[in-house]
């Protein structure tokens, strides 16, 4: 999540912007310690996964502000990731269009009040900030999963668009084949899932491996697993029992992902899509390359 978000736009998601898709795509924060704990402890027994599984309810939950909370702290880590360790990218957006962006809220007083999003970024200035606990996990490397990538039998022809309700692997070109350094600092490598559409009535996840044709074999702390699609249920509060449309995308970075698997040097990327909940379909893959 901190890791595998070397760019402003991979950590906190892509601009959303008016005229523009409302959902543009979510960063790592949010899709994974952010809705996968939302559906851990929604109760699955309820229609929506009530409290925490769903948008309307989740507030009625006392665990939702704890866990946000915690969300507040996980961005202040990845920034002192780029401040104190050096990592580049982990640094928030300058875009006034982002700075800018304003919200009304009742104060102590019950008065309506206007604020930016650049007046709440200096956590000291809102008079709190968080112990430093200290990082020893972040030079590790997950463990990578030996014999995984053999059986090119798995490879089938695939016609996208599609509708996820199997297993899914396909190859996907790289346009370019980093190879020094530089050209890996100056840029990252990204694959990208375009047209993710689920209906809204239930909740939706999808796991992406990189290199794994044999997905079964890998550890859930297994550096092959590439990251999780997890969307919580936006049903409608009017009766209907329908959903809300939701089309998006996500974005999975492979710079570091592909050095440790020994694979910068491919001139594809094996991807394999693993259904786990819920109906999606999915327009195309494409792998990009980012700069911000």
């Amino acid at each position: 999540m901190i890791g595998n978000a070397a760019l402003p736009s991979l950590f906190h998601g892509q601009p959303f912007r008016a005229g523009q898709s409302d959902k543009p795509g979510p960063g790592t924060v949010e899709l994974s310690p952010h809705n996968t704990v939302h559906t851990w402890t929604g109760d699955i027994a309820l229609t929506n996964v009530e409290n925490m599984g769903t948008y309307y309810s989740a507030g009625r939950d006392p665990l939702f502000y704890p866990h946000h909370s915690n969300i507040d702290r996980l961005w202040e880590a990845w920034r002192e990731v780029g401040a104190t360790h050096g990592y580049r990218g982990h640094v928030d957006f300058t875009d006034p269009d982002w700075l800018d962006s304003s919200f009304l809220f009742y104060d102590e007083e019950s008065r309506l009040v206007r604020i930016t999003v650049g007046d709440v970024l200096d956590t000291e200035k809102l008079r709190y900030k968080f112990d430093g606990v200290g990082m020893p996990w972040l030079d590790a490397r997950p463990p990578t999963t030996s014999n995984v990538s053999k059986n090119k039998a798995l490879l089938k022809s695939v016609r996208f668009p599609l509708s996820l309700h199997k297993v899914v692997t396909v190859e996907v070109r790289r346009p370019q084949v980093l190879q020094s350094t530089q050209e890996k600092e100056a840029r990252e490598e990204v694959l990208v899932i375009e047209g993710i559409e689920t209906d809204g009535t239930e909740m939706v996840k999808f796991d992406i491996y990189v290199n794994a044709m044999e997905h079964e074999k890998v550890e859930l702390s297994g550096r092959e697993l590439a990251g999780s699609y997890m969307c919580l249920s936006h049903p409608r509060i009017d009766g209907t029992g329908k959903g809300m449309i939701v089309e998006t995308s996500m974005r999975v970075a492979l710079n570091e992902l592909l050095e440790d698997l020994n694979a910068d040097g491919n001139e594809t990327v094996t991807v394999t899509l693993v259904p786990r909940h819920g109906k999606v379909k999915i327009r195309s893959l494409r792998i990009v390359y980012m700069v911000e």
